[in-house]
């Protein structure tokens, strides 16, 4: 469970040192530094050197009993709120960003792989900073059963977000429900038969191609080009006047 936590507080911005130092002063209460050294399996002075650093950052406090300092975590919700702003203060900076992005090259084609399941969610991502209609191929089937709740949770997400969606989907269970709820979802949708597999799901938005493998190895791929991106749009055209509605 301990090996969880730490996976969890280094998610939010602490080092390896500071997620196990964090970790033993929460299960120790008030201790020595000596004591949280055997507790991490750390040395005395790196343990420490650290909490010290983790004190001037407001993650740990100390107090003084009979002339031995002792150390103890804050309370876990100011770390919640520390990276509430980091998120907040990220948030505020995008727009300079990604305007300091397109002034490198607008016109140069940019390509990003992203592996694993993590690398589809994070390509997925992406989208929903579209600014146009998603044109979307895929096999719905194969896309849920990957990301389950993630995909519901990215289409709430899309829907609030007024992000409007045209797909060509594989028949299947998944892509006639879409079908059923395109209305609310800002879908459209057409079906082509499943012998026209696409086991890549593949996303058309804002002069980017967005891939995802469903299948092993999974991952995600970002392509910036002007060019890739309009003959991508003339295939989805031919490929939308061929598909069956419903």
């Amino acid at each position: 469970m301990a090996i969880a936590y730490t996976e969890t507080l280094k998610n939010v911005g602490l080092s390896q040192t500071e997620a196990d130092l964090y970790v033993a002063c929460t299960a120790l209460g008030e201790a020595p530094a000596s004591v949280i050294a055997r507790k991490t399996g750390m040395n005395r002075s790196t343990t420490y050197v650290g909490l010290k650093a983790m004190e001037k950052r407001g993650l740990v406090g100390s107090t003084e009993t009979n002339g031995t300092q002792l150390f103890y975590a804050k309370e876990p919700d100011l770390l919640l709120k520390q990276a509430e702003r980091s998120v907040e203060d990220l948030r505020k900076t995008l727009p300079d960003l990604r305007a300091l992005s397109g002034r490198v090259s607008s016109k140069q084609p940019r390509v990003q792989y992203y592996p694993g399941i993590e690398g589809v969610k994070t390509v997925l991502e992406d989208t929903l900073t579209a600014k146009e209609t998603i044109l979307t191929f895929g096999d719905a089937d194969l896309v849920v059963a990957n990301l389950k709740d993630y995909y519901s949770d990215y289409i709430a997400r899309r829907t609030a977000a007024g992000i409007r969606t045209q797909a060509v989907l594989n028949e299947g269970n998944v892509g006639k429900k879409f079908f059923a709820a395109s209305r609310e979802e800002l879908r459209e949708v057409r079906l082509v038969p499943k012998t026209y597999a696409m086991p890549n799901e593949i996303k058309i938005y804002d002069g980017k191609v967005a891939i995802m493998s469903h299948k092993s190895p999974y991952g995600g791929i970002l392509i910036h080009d002007q060019a890739m991106y309009e003959t991508q749009r003339s295939i989805f055209a031919m490929a939308w006047e061929f598909a069956k509605e419903g």
